[in-house]
């Protein structure tokens, strides 16, 4: 199998460098041989990829697709039409942005969802202009709602995550009575 270093861009053809280029988690409607792309990285110019009149559907699809297919380890603290914001299942928390105006996911440390939200220009500093732009914009109410990591844990929705597996009884202080389970 060979992988290629600068891989072709299939919306103009040209090379394409890895500082220069988008790439899609998937290739479910893009211009590409699927056989071709499973041995051969696809990556997209920024330039060609922000203006080629298909982005706005095949950034909805992967938006849905990885939003959908978080799978178990994923709670969901934010979702709207515009950004997810996923929050891992196991201590201590990664997030994941889920930016549907590009179809991207961005890991984030809990530490820069604090650090962000005091200096949105210090915002995904290795995104694209266009992604970081994008981010401020749409985490401005998510940041609202919450302020910092611990509000952001406190108030993911764990329906559907596989987190009870991840949770174990504490254990009582010494000398404290012990839990009846709210019996007396």
């Amino acid at each position: 199998m060979r992988i290629v270093d600068n891989p072709e861009c299939p919306l103009c053809g040209g090379v394409s460098s890895h500082d220069d280029a988008f790439f899609p988690e998937h290739t479910d409607g893009l211009p590409v041989d699927t056989v071709r792309s499973m041995f051969h990285p696809v990556g997209l110019h920024w330039g060609c990829y922000l203006t080629w009149p298909g982005r706005a559907e095949f950034a909805r699809r992967l938006f849905t697709r990885l939003v959908d297919g978080a799978g178990g380890l994923w709670g969901r603290a934010h979702v709207d039409d515009r950004v997810a914001v996923l929050v891992s299942i196991i201590e201590p928390h990664a997030l994941q942005l889920v930016l549907a105006e590009t179809g991207r996911r961005v890991a984030v440390a809990p530490t820069d969802w604090e650090r962000w939200r005091l200096a949105p220009e210090l915002v995904a500093p290795q995104c694209h202009p266009a992604e970081r732009e994008a981010l401020r914009r749409v985490l401005a109410p998510v940041w609202a709602r919450f302020p910092d990591a611990a509000a952001l844990v406190a108030g993911t929705d764990w329906a559907g995550s596989e987190r009870h597996l991840y949770e174990w009884p504490r254990r009582a202080e010494p000398g404290a009575a012990p839990d009846r389970g709210g019996m007396s």
